[in-house]
Formats: structure tokens, sequence, C-alpha cells
């Protein structure tokens, strides 16, 4: 890629970035002229909770929007996996049969997603679209 390319895909992205910092300052009722840092901040956190994507841990070239949100900061997106980590500590300190398989956290983010709002078409759509690209993949 040359030069002139990269700059101009920066100048494209951040072209988009304003846009999106305008039509948040017009749905907000605030004037995108006036510098005010916690405007910008509120923007980012809204921006990162909407619009951020993520790679797959396992499968690099998925990517995915999560739909769980976290307890504490509901503008902040957790993905299942994590929830398997947290299920996993925590029953680790419990006796368990060795036999027990540990619950997946899959089941428990759909749930938690729809009682939150989440429409099922949603629901069913991203686990449906993953499962369809991880098995196109092998």
């Amino acid at each position: 890629m040359t030069r002139s390319e990269t700059e101009l895909r920066k100048q494209s992205r951040y072209n988009y970035v304003q846009e999106k910092y305008h039509e948040w300052c017009h749905d907000n009722k605030l004037d995108p002229y006036i510098a005010n840092p916690s405007n910008v901040l509120n923007f980012l956190a809204w921006g990162h909770s909407t619009k951020t994507s993520f790679l797959h841990p396992t499968m690099s070239s998925l990517r995915y929007n999560p739909l769980i949100r976290h307890i504490k900061s509901p503008k902040v997106k957790i993905s299942s996996q994590r929830i398997s980590k947290h299920i996993a500590a925590i029953t680790s300190r419990v006796d368990f049969p060795p036999d027990y398989r540990l619950p997946k956290a899959h089941a428990a983010g759909s749930t938690h997603a729809a009682k939150n709002g989440v429409s099922v078409d949603d629901i069913v759509v991203q686990a449906t679209g993953l499962l369809a690209i991880a098995c196109l993949q092998q």
C-alpha cells in the first residue's frame, strides 16, 4: 500500500468518525462545535459499546459483537468466553463429583441478553451465524 493510499484511508476513517460524532451530538441535543471533553468521552464510550466488533479468540478470521453487557458499566460489552472463565474460576472453589461438567456461558448469555431487551431474532442470528461459520471453516 502506498503512502497516499494510507493517508486516504486515514482521512476516510477520520471523516466517518466525525460524521458519527455529529450524528451522536444531534441525537443527544449537543453542540458538536463546543469543545467539551465529557461529550467526547461519552461519545467514545457510546461508540465502543455500539460499533465495536471483536476478533474471535480461536478463529482469527471471525469478528463478532458481544450481546452481554458489563454489570458495573452497561456501555461495556463482554463475551461468553469471559463469562465461562468466571464460571470456571468460581466453580473451581467448589467440590464437585469428578464426572461433573462445568456449565458453559452460551446459554446463560442468551438468557441474560433476552432478559435485557435483546430480540430473540438477534440472539438466534448471532448464534446461528457463528455456528455456520465455524462449521464452514472445519
